[in-house]
């Protein structure tokens, strides 16, 4: 019985940085629907993919087997917009 306390417990804790970065994304995204230029949304929404699936605590085995991949596929994820947008 403790142990599923603790399980809802660390799902309560995990949903704060989940709402905060869905909020995160949500507002990237409105001010790329203000300027009118739409090109660079999915960008926005693949650089908070991992941070994402990380927070919600879903599938750790990954996170623990491949740490250093991840890492590599989150700076593409960041920095492709850069050189694909010239900013």
């Amino acid at each position: 019985m403790v142990v599923v306390a603790q399980d809802s417990a660390s799902v309560a804790v995990r949903g704060l940085p989940v709402a905060f970065l869905l909020t995160l994304v949500a507002a990237r995204c409105a001010d790329g629907f203000g300027s009118g230029d739409y090109g660079y949304l999915p960008f926005v929404v693949a650089v908070f993919a991992l941070p994402l699936w990380y927070a919600s605590g879903l599938a750790r085995r990954p996170w623990h087997t491949f740490p250093w991949a991840l890492l590599a596929v989150q700076a593409v994820l960041t920095y492709v917009p850069f050189v694909a947008l010239g900013d």
